[in-house]
């Protein structure tokens, strides 16, 4: 059956699944801010650059200089597409303060996300057998902020 994982397994799967539930929650906060198709572009254009950085220069990913550059360059064109999504012809000062909050507050989350992807990382851990204390983990966080 499957059983918990001991050891550093445990405690890195648990992390791993309270740094999502961290983002998730703070993407919520975002919403509040600027509505959730606003948001989730940003978020995950974020997200994207966040993993592929740290399988980059962490793991080792996209060997080679033209593979970096292609990659770089596809990032870019992410950012410039998450950019695009949030832009108005009309700038309001409040949309553009809510906007601005709302940026900072995904880039905080992506820490969140980011830590949901790399913690498991630091072990041999399967998806699979972290499953069970990733949840755990999110209800955890879930618990403390309710």
């Amino acid at each position: 059956g499957i059983g918990l994982p001991g050891g550093m397994a445990l405690v890195f799967s648990l992390i791993s699944g309270a740094g999502w539930a961290f983002g998730q929650i703070i993407t919520f906060k975002a919403f509040e801010l600027v509505g959730s198709s606003r948001a989730m572009p940003i978020t995950t254009a974020f997200q994207l650059l966040g993993a592929s950085l740290w399988g980059v220069f962490a793991l080792g990913n996209w060997p080679g200089i033209t593979n970096k550059i292609i990659g770089f360059l596809a990032l870019l064109v992410i950012l410039i597409g998450a950019r695009m999504t949030v832009w108005t012809e009309t700038k309001q000062q409040e949309y553009s303060k809510n906007l601005r909050s709302a940026v900072l507050l995904l880039l905080v989350g992506e820490i969140g996300y980011w830590i949901y992807s790399a913690a498991p990382q630091a072990t041999d851990i399967g998806g699979f057998k972290a499953f069970l204390p990733q949840a755990i983990g999110m209800v955890i966080v879930a618990v403390i902020y309710a």
